[in-house]
């Protein structure tokens, strides 16, 4: 059964992130019916298409035409797996909410990622997280620790959307899982090696990121 949920979650993850690419950050462009490569527009095989292994067997090249290609695309796909076959959805309404907030939080990493930006309505579903067995009920803590958030509006460095974000999490799952949260992409995002070239960092990926490690952990523990 965890098998079946690992290859789920990958596989859904591979298909909201590619009709995000599709349709939300390239929606000027017109696709064909099977899928191609994006840089020399050759039918892909059907093995390239397979979540994580065809990252592997193409060995992080396009075989068409040996462009590098992202491997945004197979981490999130792995990470995706493992929520899905880690984070416990024990009824049916539990999978809907935990199905549609996952594929939201798929679509802004995707967004954020590869143009800085996304669809601010997309982090609305976060909220819905507050509904799984696994969050904790709504205190004032939570409250508190959303106007505790708020203040970094100010703080330099640090995207509006990004605090979104973090406050929406913060009302859903309140400060005692939201601050591991924010450690972990911070700590995650140090690996991006666009922070030694002092470039902008994407952090919406990295924060749902530690989304998934915090939430499986408290699973695990």
């Amino acid at each position: 059964m965890l098998l079946i949920l690992f290859c789920f979650g990958a596989c859904w993850a591979s298909f909201i992130t590619t009709m995000t690419w599709r349709h939300l950050i390239h929606s000027s462009r017109t696709y064909s019916a099977v899928s191609s490569c994006d840089f020399c527009k050759q039918r892909l095989p059907l093995g390239s298409l397979i979540p994580i292994v065809g990252f592997i067997l193409q060995c992080g090249r396009a075989k068409c035409c040996d462009h590098r290609l992202e491997k945004f695309w197979p981490l999130i796909e792995l990470v995706n797996g493992i929520s899905w076959m880690l984070i416990p959805t024990t009824t049916l309404t539990e999978l809907i909410l935990f199905l549609i907030s996952d594929s939201a939080l798929l679509a802004t990493c995707t967004e954020d990622w590869f143009t800085k930006r996304f669809s601010t309505f997309l982090l609305l579903p976060l909220g819905l997280l507050h509904w799984l067995s696994i969050a904790p009920p709504f205190t004032m803590a939570n409250l508190i620790g959303t106007v505790a958030f708020a203040t970094t509006y100010l703080l330099p460095g640090i995207g509006n959307g990004d605090v979104d974000w973090i406050i929406i999490c913060c009302l859903a799952l309140g400060p005692q899982i939201t601050v591991p949260i924010v450690l972990a992409a911070c700590l995650c995002s140090l690996l991006d090696p666009r922070i030694r070239q002092h470039r902008a960092v994407p952090f919406i990926p990295y924060l749902c990121l530690g989304l998934a490690v915090v939430l499986t952990t408290n699973v695990i523990t």
